[in-house]
């Protein structure tokens, strides 16, 4: 597994959107979240399912929604 430094994943959260390999970074932290803090990693998936579902309720753009659920994934860091 690729190791990601502070500076890459702060690059690749704002570049999400923009860029698809941006994506895949912010999975591979959350990878590494998941092997070093089961919990936290469960807590932040829980968390950017509420979020995208409390974006669903109020109707926002499907790219909105996935921003809200990028946000609750990262929300701990």
């Amino acid at each position: 597994m690729q190791k990601i430094s502070g500076s890459e994943f702060t690059i690749s959260c704002y570049h999400t959107f923009l860029y698809p390999e941006g994506e895949q970074k912010v999975q591979n932290f959350l990878n590494q979240m998941k092997e070093y803090s089961p919990e936290t990693y469960e807590h932040s998936i829980a968390v950017s399912n509420l979020a995208g579902r409390i974006g669903e309720v109020f109707g926002f753009h499907k790219e909105d929604i996935e921003k809200l659920r990028l946000a609750g994934a990262l929300h701990d860091i």
